[in-house]
């Protein structure tokens, strides 16, 4: 799956060749960061709209979460549970309960702080512990599934997004305004 912002849309790939359009916002929303859960639904922020928009398989669009500043970053747990996500301006991290037709209510997992324009949080990903990391203004932060801050570390440039990968799945990679570093 791919945030196609400009265009307004989320395409899917089979893994061959280029994605294809899949599904296209007609209220003129620009997804930016996306996360697909164990039942297939897609879930995408909506910057510019304040929403988490859930698409199902079958590409039924809704909103899922609304009235968060600026969505951005986006994540599942390991189990499937629970969706967060971030808020890039105002630098906090929400939580959300998520089942096969429900998401939610949203409540306030974690805050981050800093940086000369805000924390702009960012980009997360989650480990096989159910530890949530969020790029922020200067560093990634990590919490514990509880919310309990566990680390950060700053990046060479502003991190702003980051995931696991490697050959065992264990290396943080994490894009930059200056590259990509591990």
């Amino acid at each position: 799956y791919l945030a196609e912002n400009a265009a307004g849309r989320i395409c899917k790939s089979n893994g061959w060749g280029k994605p294809k359009p899949w599904v296209t916002f007609d209220d003129g929303a620009r997804p930016n960061d996306l996360v697909v859960d164990h039942c297939g639904n897609v879930y995408v922020t909506c910057t510019k709209e304040g929403e988490v928009r859930r698409i199902t398989p079958e590409g039924s669009v809704s909103v899922a979460v609304s009235g968060i500043n600026t969505p951005n970053g986006i994540t599942v747990s390991p189990d499937g549970s629970t969706l967060y996500f971030s808020s890039y301006k105002g630098g906090k991290i929400y939580s959300a309960n998520v089942g096969q037709d429900r998401v939610g209510p949203a409540v306030e997992f974690a805050t981050m702080t800093g940086g000369e324009k805000g924390p702009q949080s960012d980009g997360m990903c989650i480990d096989r512990a159910g530890n949530v990391y969020c790029a922020g203004a200067k560093a990634v932060w990590i919490w514990n599934a509880k919310g309990d801050l566990l680390d950060q570390f700053e990046t060479p440039e502003r991190p702003i997004n980051c995931n696991f990968g490697g050959p065992s799945g264990q290396d943080l990679y994490i894009s930059t305004f200056g590259g990509v570093v591990r």
